[in-house]
Order: structure tokens, then C-alpha cells, then sequence
């Protein structure tokens, strides 16, 4: 029975949909032509100027169809950073930042205003260093 319940757990793990935060940007970002899914997820979505990564209101989060629950991107106009979009992506990628993209495959990792990816390796990093040196 304990061992019905834990695959039972799995499954249900494996099949939830992935969740992002979604807004639109202030206006349109120049050379950016994004797909026709991502685009009809993107109406009467709140404005990411509204967004604040270090206090996300719920608004933000979507549950992502499926059609475009591989990953979520988060989208910065190269001529204003201020002027960005955030949504589910429909293509599998890995956390990825080159500008102007950034690409994440877990729940809600689309949030922050840094480079997060190369951030969490520099630590990794270092606290493999510190731990090497012990």
C-alpha cells in the first residue's frame, strides 16, 4: 500500500503544469517576434512595470498551458531594461540568460532582475572552493 502511494505521489508530480510569472511589456520590443502561443496567453495580462521581483504579487503567476509549459522566459528590451515581458515558453530550454533572453525550466524562476543564472553558478562555485580548501 505505502508503495501504491508513493508512485502515486510521482506521477501526480510529474504531471502538474509549470507555473511563471506573466506580464506584458510597455510596449513592444523591437526585432522580437514572438510565437502565436505565447502571444494569445498575453491578454489582460498586468504590466511588468507593476512587477516587483523582490515582492511578486499573485497576479503575476500563470499556470502555464500546455502547449507552452516547457519553460519561462523573461524577455529585456536591449534599449530599456525597464521594458520587459514574462511568460511560459513552448520550447524546452535550460537556465539560459543571452540577452535579451532568459530561459528557466522550474516553477516561477523567471522573477528575478539579475542574471540569476550565471549568478547561482558563481556561488556554487565559490562554496566549492571554500569547501575544497577545508
Amino acid at each position: 500500500m505505502r508503495r501504491l502511494f508513493i508512485i502515486a505521489l510521482s506521477v501526480i508530480g510529474c504531471c502538474q503544469a509549470l507555473k511563471c510569472y506573466s506580464c506584458i511589456g510597455a510596449r513592444d520590443i523591437e526585432g522580437i517576434d514572438l510565437p502565436s502561443a505565447m502571444l494569445s496567453l498575453m491578454s489582460g495580462l498586468p504590466p511588468c512595470t507593476q512587477f516587483d521581483p523582490d515582492n511578486p504579487d499573485p497576479s503575476f503567476i500563470q499556470l502555464c498551458p500546455l502547449l507552452v509549459d516547457k519553460s519561462c522566459v523573461k524577455i529585456t528590451d536591449p534599449n530599456d531594461g525597464r521594458n520587459q515581458i514574462r511568460s511560459c515558453f513552448p520550447l524546452t530550454k535550460p537556465d539560459n540568460c543571452s540577452k535579451p533572453f532568459c530561459y528557466c525550466p522550474t516553477d516561477l524562476c523567471n522573477g528575478s532582475e539579475r542574471g540569476w543564472p550565471s549568478a547561482v553558478l558563481l556561488l556554487s562555485a565559490a562554496i566549492a572552493a571554500l569547501l575544497g580548501a577545508l
